[in-house]
């Protein structure tokens, strides 16, 4: 069974609910929706540069952003 080298302090209680409330409040957050597309447009850009890196492609993320609006590229 893992046991793990480290105590529950007071200090580190205090963190772990900080840490609690933080992600609550982020959860519970309504995003506006115009980041919320925008963000979802940025990572959408973000995967598909880091998935097609790992084949070989040799675009940078610009590129690839270019390429996602629609735009024409040199490569």
């Amino acid at each position: 069974m893992f046991k793990p080298k480290f105590k529950y302090t007071n200090k580190i209680v205090k963190l772990l609910t900080k840490i609690s409330a933080a992600r609550e409040t982020i959860l519970n957050s309504p995003l506006i929706p115009k980041w919320n597309v925008t963000l979802r447009q940025e990572a959408i850009i973000h995967s598909a540069h880091s998935s097609t890196s790992i084949e070989g492609n040799r675009l940078s993320l610009k590129q690839v952003s270019e390429l996602a609006r629609g735009r024409e590229i040199t490569a």
